[in-house]
């Protein structure tokens, strides 16, 4: 199938100059049928974090074979490709490239930019995809990567002010709270602390998952059981009753057993001592829930005719607080200048368990 374009039905429907959302430093060149074989769709250039959607790639190949190119909708932007004359690089339109390859179309519409700065061109990858049919939009997932793409190319510094500013700008068409829960998303992955290793509970770099396998614990219950032959959680949060639940499903299967519990600070302080604090913090929140599920327990005891102290009940529960991932990073003399934290981290003192021997209670240092 051959897509039929209108140069000039196009830039009457869609005046180039009236093209929404465009960043400072975008300029219009111009607009260009091309043979699609002169536009190259590398991956460095996708803000995607799927790359290329497959059910978004379906839904735009037949409004391509049901209605033809769209001319009330902008076509993709490219760039010049610097190092090969009369070549172009794809910008924005990695669907739709798709789309036109599967209903077999060797041409497409293009509006050739020029950007004064690399982050010119990512906030009109990314703004461009404000939702418009038929494209598809910025995905949450997708706009926490551009925002963590530009920390790392240093096209923006990595303040909350400046990462808040360009979540506004990217992420123009979600509401409010939508742009707060990206931005925490971010200071999950990138602390504002270069000291300061984060996690997230995903998958790839910096997941719990990845650290828990170069560690060898427990992660996700039985998660990493055929390597750490133990079972455990990595919760995110302070209450880990969730996790609790889950646990004694995997008491039934495997049998009664200690159940490890290791945790990271999402927003970790870069100055050691806070961070001792905040670990203490979440120790002691861990040792109220299992102190909570105790008493609970105690209370159905009663119920039955059972007298058996709290204390007793805590001891035979499988819930063990096992420490925390490395997150100082600050190099250590002692150690050759390695990170201070690589191993799993217990702090440095720690006091008798207030109420029973397997909860831990530790005090900052």
């Amino acid at each position: 199938m051959k897509l039929n374009f209108d140069l000039k039905l196009s830039n009457k429907l869609c005046d180039p100059k009236m093209r929404p959302n465009l960043p400072k430093g975008a300029h219009f060149v111009k607009r260009v049928i091309l043979p699609r074989d002169q536009v190259f769709y590398l991956l460095e250039n996708q803000n995607r974090v799927l790359n290329v959607v497959q059910d978004d790639v379906s839904n735009i190949k037949t409004s391509f074979l049901v209605n033809g190119w769209i001319h009330t909708e902008y076509p993709p932007i490219i760039v010049e490709d610097p190092n090969r004359p009369n070549m172009y690089l794809g910008i924005v339109g990695f669907n739709r490239n798709a789309a036109a390859d599967a209903v077999g179309s060797s041409e497409m519409i293009y509006d050739i930019y020029k950007f004064d700065t690399p982050l010119a061109k990512r906030l009109c990858k990314s703004k461009t995809n404000y939702n418009r049919t038929p494209s598809s939009p910025n995905t949450k997932d997708d706009l926490i990567f551009q925002t963590l793409q530009a920390i790392e190319y240093k096209e923006i510094s990595n303040t909350d002010d400046e990462i808040k500013w360009f979540i506004d700008e990217v992420a123009g068409d979600k509401s409010p709270t939508e742009r707060k829960n990206i931005f925490k998303k971010v200071r999950e992955n990138k602390s504002c602390f270069s000291n300061i290793m984060t996690y997230h509970s995903g998958q790839g770099v910096n997941s719990t998952i990845e650290a828990a396998k170069k560690l060898n614990i427990a992660c996700k219950g039985d998660g990493n059981h055929g390597a750490s032959g133990r079972l455990g959680y990595i919760p995110p949060y302070p209450n880990p009753t969730t996790n609790f639940r889950d646990a004694k499903k995997l008491i039934k299967k495997y049998g009664y057993q200690d159940i490890d519990f290791h945790f990271h600070i999402p927003e970790a302080s870069g100055q050691l001592p806070v961070l001792n604090q905040q670990r203490a913090a979440r120790i002691e929140s861990f040792n109220k829930s299992v102190l909570e599920e105790a008493e609970w327990i105690q209370t159905v005891m009663k119920k039955l005719g059972h007298q058996v102290d709290v204390e007793r009940i805590v001891e035979v529960l499988p819930y063990k607080a096992k420490g925390f991932l490395p997150q100082y990073k600050n190099p250590d003399p002692k150690r050759g200048g390695l990170p201070t934290e690589t191993d799993v981290v217990n702090l440095p003192t720690a006091q008798a368990p207030v109420q029973a021997n397997n909860i831990l209670k530790f005090v900052s240092a």
